[in-house]
């Protein structure tokens, strides 16, 4: 009886684990095939060039017809501004760290004076790494979206330059697999979770190129990462940070690069502004907000 009761129990647990095993391949399936969606993987080094967001996303959002954008992630009075500035960036930008590491925190010393109204919009230029940085960035909510989304910004280093190498090199390619198993581990010590559980929640496969994005967002910005599947998995989440793109690149903005910077002058009346052809810095939105005052 003894022998038949172990011999049960044996079973058991080997049937459960048959079946988290499946559970996870099937994870890695759908992972594989979300990394090839829209993804026009990196075979050399980043540059300006046509962005990837247009044509699938457009339709991944119009087919939805509760679609609507996000809040706007907005610092100032708008009741007394002078001027909005409103500056898009991606994640995967490199001007654009420059510009919210450098310029953005004098900007705000112009928000305080009551002066500017700055609003943070991304852009999701490359996917599918600027649409999960940005979703990752809103896990903890609207007050601490811009400080994690600026640790994306300021960290490219950690989570989006090895993904840049010639994918037919089986040598690049291994070296990539080998520092996100790497990566991995660490935050398999980090969490208390196995390796494997952490690739069946985030959705990684062996050779996912957003893997170090979702493992630095754990390791590095110290994320949950029940908060940070849960944001993942939320479509319609995903669909209102769609919108703030096709907004941005329909209507009278039309933004084709970034960071972008869209002017308005008193925005408490209504009227369409101006986007810039460069990138404003200090000094030049000092200038905006003065002509604003003598309305010019």
């Amino acid at each position: 009886m003894k022998n038949s009761a172990t011999t049960l129990l044996m079973l058991l647990v080997f049937v459960t684990n048959l079946c988290a095993d499946q559970k996870i391949k099937n994870a890695h399936k759908h992972a594989a095939q979300l990394a090839q969606h829209n993804t026009e993987f990196f075979t050399g080094s980043q540059s300006v060039g046509n962005f990837d967001s247009s044509d699938t996303l457009t339709a991944s959002v119009l087919t939805t017809n509760n679609a609507q954008s996000l809040p706007e992630v907005a610092y100032g009075n708008p009741k007394t501004a002078k001027v909005k500035l409103t500056i898009y960036s991606a994640a995967t930008c490199t001007h654009c760290a420059g510009y919210d590491n450098d310029t953005v925190p004098q900007l705000m010393k112009l928000v305080k004076a009551g002066d500017l109204l700055l609003v943070l919009r991304p852009f999701i230029a490359h996917a599918p790494w600027d649409l999960l940085a940005t979703q990752i960035s809103w896990a903890k909510g609207y007050k601490h979206q811009h400080n994690l989304f600026g640790k994306f910004l300021r960290n490219h280093q950690k989570w989006l330059q090895p993904v840049i190498y010639n994918k037919d090199d089986k040598n690049e390619a291994k070296a990539y697999i080998n520092k996100l198993n790497s990566a991995l581990v660490a935050a398999a010590h980090k969490t208390g979770f196995s390796v494997q559980e952490i690739k069946a929640k985030l959705l990684i496969p062996e050779d996912d190129p957003a893997g170090l994005l979702k493992v630095f967002a754990i390791t590095d910005l110290g994320l949950n990462i029940d908060d940070i599947q849960k944001v993942l998995e939320d479509k319609d989440f995903e669909r209102k940070i769609l919108m703030l793109t096709l907004d941005a690149r329909d209507g009278d903005k039309l933004v084709n690069f970034t960071p972008a910077m869209y002017v308005q002058k008193h925005p408490q009346n209504p009227g369409q502004g101006v986007l810039q052809s460069e990138n404003l810095e200090y000094d030049a939105v000092v200038t905006l907000i003065q002509e604003a005052k003598n309305n010019i």
